[in-house]
């Protein structure tokens, strides 16, 4: 009996030693597996915040990517594109809902003589500074102020009245004259004609119209600078 029980005892202590053994490399597999799982997990959050990064940079140059369509490199304000969408824009308003619609456009003189002879960046450079003497009169009265072709540029007023839009021609020739003052050659100074365009509420016009009113202005305004020119000249 007493070597029997031995025996039993000796099994036992086997056995447990057997489970303990089993068990405890269960254990360390399980913390492998979840080691690898962690691993697997905490790679998967590092992902997605990868992906959400490069979504939201991806989203900000596709936003930037789409301003710059509408911005002029040179002047860095608003390009024709920017212009059309706003007149576009205009023409979908009700009549009801309408307010007085002004416009001036402008056209600047002798670019071509200033290209010839400053090259284009010297040109570039006149386009630049006139381009931001109307940025800026367009910032202070909250108006609109665009570059609309090569030469030309456009200012468009809403809810305003028309004698803001002398008003604005009066103060952008006294920027113009200080800074014209600076230049040594007459062919870097900045010249320009500019025409009206202007409509009440009450008054049944198109921004077409007002369009096609400023730039016939504009244009009758340099034939009369040319004449007078010429008149001087001759004197």
């Amino acid at each position: 009996l007493y070597d029997l029980s031995e025996i039993y005892f000796t099994l036992c202590n086997d056995t447990v030693a057997a489970v303990e053994k089993y068990t405890e490399s269960q254990v360390t597999s399980m913390r492998k597996f979840l080691f690898i799982v962690d691993g697997i997990f905490l790679l998967v959050i590092i992902s997605m915040i990868i992906l959400m990064l490069y979504s939201e940079i991806t989203k900000k140059r596709a936003d930037n990517l789409g301003k710059l369509a509408y911005i002029d490199v040179i002047t860095t304000m608003p390009n024709r594109a920017s212009c059309e969408k706003l007149i576009a824009e205009i023409k979908a308003i009700p009549a009801e809902n309408r307010v007085s619609l002004g416009l001036i456009m402008f056209d600047m003189n002798n670019l071509k003589l200033a290209n010839d002879f400053l090259g284009h960046q010297g040109g570039d450079i006149i386009i630049k500074d006139f381009g931001l003497a109307l940025k800026s009169l367009a910032e202070k009265h909250d108006i609109f102020a665009g570059r609309y072709g090569g030469d030309e540029f456009v200012m468009i007023f809403r809810g305003k009245t028309e004698s803001l839009l002398k008003e604005i021609t009066e103060e952008l020739a006294v920027v113009i004259e200080e800074r014209n003052k600076l230049m040594k050659l007459d062919v870097e100074r900045i010249q320009y004609a500019y025409g009206f365009g202007y409509a009440p509420p009450e008054e049944e016009i198109t921004i077409d119209e007002l369009i096609f009113k400023a730039d016939k202005n504009m244009y009758t305004y340099k034939k009369n600078m040319k004449n007078k020119k010429s008149i001087n000249e001759s004197e």
